[in-house]
């Protein structure tokens, strides 16, 4: 029985079709507009990419190059849409020929978790990590810089970040979805929400602080008009967010809004799709 998940918005598709009772993993990522990507993790754990292009859906998956590891995320660059990231569980992989030719990112700070590319500038990455919050480079991975976490929230031991987005009109507006694991004996990874940056990830806000219960974040995408909103994807399924405390731009400020002001203190929640099952 095959399972499938489904993220869609106007800037992204993104799709998880896991085979069960097999050794094989096959995903599709929306590259900007230029590529669509899908992959197979073959028996020796190498990765087979395929690529076509996104205006033919239909079209025929045309063989690429192959990753030396499991590839989890494959990211392609907006401005660059020859540039394309593939994730492993240990390391990035990076290609700038759509797929053809990859080579292993060195240097990385922490095991990633989460990956973003910038909207605008094509060498800016975000990366987040098994336990150290999130990195920043402004060169396509070549130096990291360490992001401050000083939110109450994201405190404790083993701080992992499972999800990261850029937002389409500004690659200083960034979403980072986290929780961490507490306990010195057996420990269970605990949701503590997410947080937004307006200034490239130097200074963070909550935008949703989770509740008990909730689960592990691992897609986002924001609202292309309005940054306050958020689609998250869970094992739960696909809803809408609204910020909690966050101050963030309306239009005249980065044409977005007019003025500063606060998001509700309520979060307020539309459900885009009702606890959509994996199916």
């Amino acid at each position: 029985m095959q399972k499938k998940l489904a993220f869609a918005s106007a800037a992204a598709l993104l799709w998880l079709v896991v085979a069960a009772g097999a050794a094989t993993l096959k995903t599709g990522a929306q590259a900007a507009d230029a590529w669509e990507y899908s992959w197979e993790v073959r028996a020796d754990g190498t990765s087979q990419v395929f690529r076509r292009p996104a205006a033919d859906p239909a079209g025929d998956w045309l063989p690429g190059g192959v990753v030396l590891q499991e590839i989890v995320e494959i990211v392609g660059s907006q401005p660059d849409p020859g540039m394309v990231i593939a994730r492993t569980r240990q390391a990035l992989f990076r290609s700038d020929d759509a797929g053809q030719r990859w080579e292993q990112i060195s240097g990385l700070p922490d095991w990633p978790t989460a990956l973003a590319l910038g909207r605008e500038q094509e060498e800016l990455m975000y990366l987040g990590t098994l336990t150290g919050g999130v990195y920043r480079s402004i060169d396509g991975g070549t130096t990291w810089q360490a992001l401050p976490w000083d939110l109450e929230m994201l405190s404790g031991p083993f701080l992992e970040v499972t999800a990261l987005a850029i937002h389409p009109s500004d690659d200083e507006i960034v979403y980072a979805a986290a929780g961490h694991w507490p306990g010195s004996g057996e420990q269970t990874f605990t949701p503590s929400g997410v947080v937004v940056s307006r200034d490239g990830g130097e200074t963070w806000q909550v935008f949703y602080r989770a509740k008990l219960g909730d689960a592990r974040l691992t897609g986002l995408e924001p609202d292309p008009t309005r940054p306050e909103r958020l689609q998250v994807v869970s094992e739960d399924g696909v809803e809408w967010l609204s910020g909690e405390d966050a101050v963030m731009p309306d239009a005249t400020e980065g044409g977005l809004g007019e003025g500063d002001e606060h998001w509700p203190s309520n979060l307020k929640q539309t459900l885009l799709n009702q606890h959509q099952k994996h199916s």
